[in-house]
């Protein structure tokens, strides 16, 4: 009897354990900070937004409307960040984006690969950001950001430029300025393609999702080689964010 009832101890006691360490399991998992991959992952899920970016732009489903977009820069790079999730170029003073009429200074571009936003359910191999703010205010400016998609051809002398100036170290900056870069040439031999847009007003695609950004998205597709986006993409990875809710945005179109 002795015997059995040291077996019925022994059998509760196993138990115990078991849901005191499962318990602390849990405690554990809850107390444990998120790494910036899960925060990103969890605040993209569950983001309460009516305008969120980016979007699968629909060219039958967009209004037809008139949107003005003039270029001002030059070929003046400061920084090239290896940013671990991506990298970004700072651009010295004097370079600007006029949208219909307003003024944003430009602040840095980066890259995403593959791209964020789709065109009529088409992803392309690489899409670049350029990020600009308003000038005529000192808070709360509202962000405009130029969206170029590329895809696979020929070299593209601006990525050339910068590709091999990238930092091996993650996070980490490299000075670059009295480099020349072929950026106001990238842009001044396609000077047509920015007549053709995609214009909605959204968000920013990472933390903290701000909700105040007009986003330009050029219909033509830019090209750069494989080699140049195999580079890109083996330093920042795949670094999208998932397509959020279309029926809701409206977006025009620059015919």
């Amino acid at each position: 009897m002795k015997k059995y009832l040291l077996y019925i101890v022994l059998i509760i006691s196993i138990i115990y354990s078991l849901i005191v360490s499962v318990y602390c399991l849990k405690e554990d998992v809850i107390e444990t900070p998120t790494t910036e991959h899960q925060t990103f992952l969890d605040l993209s899920s569950y983001y309460i937004g009516n305008t969120q970016s980016p979007i699968n732009l629909l060219t039958n489903r967009t209004q037809e409307k008139e949107h003005t977009l003039e270029l001002m820069i030059n070929d003046k790079v400061k920084e090239v960040e290896n940013e671990e999730h991506t990298v970004k170029l700072e651009l010295e003073n004097g370079n600007y984006i006029e949208s219909d009429g307003k003024k944003y200074e430009i602040i840095q571009i980066h890259f995403h690969t593959p791209s964020e936003h789709h065109i009529d359910g088409i992803e392309y191999p690489m899409e670049m950001h350029i990020v600009s703010a308003e000038m005529d205010k000192k808070e709360d400016k509202k962000l405009l950001v130029l969206g170029a998609f590329f895809k696979m051809g020929n070299q593209n002398e601006f990525i050339e430029d910068f590709i091999q100036l990238i930092p091996e170290k993650e996070h980490t900056k490299k000075n670059v300025e009295g480099k020349n870069f072929h950026l106001k040439e990238f842009f001044c031999n396609e000077k047509e393609t920015l007549k053709k847009l995609y214009h909605y007003n959204g968000s920013l695609t990472t933390e903290p999702y701000s909700e105040n950004v007009e986003w330009c998205i050029l219909s033509h597709v830019f090209e750069a080689s494989p080699k140049e986006i195999d580079r890109l993409n083996k330093i920042i990875g795949k670094n999208d964010r998932h397509i959020q809710e279309k029926d809701l945005l409206t977006a025009s179109f620059n015919h």
